[in-house]
């Protein structure tokens, strides 16, 4: 992913308007249960 090819206020928003938490939230549970 190039930032330089966008303007910030088109990066900043693609930051912002994400996948959400659930992603993270599912990867965080996959570890834990890798950990157990």
């Amino acid at each position: 992913m190039d930032f330089g090819l966008l303007p910030p206020e088109v990066n900043s928003s693609r930051m912002y308007s994400g996948p959400g938490p659930e992603s993270m939230l599912a990867a965080a549970a996959a570890w834990d249960g890798v950990a157990a």
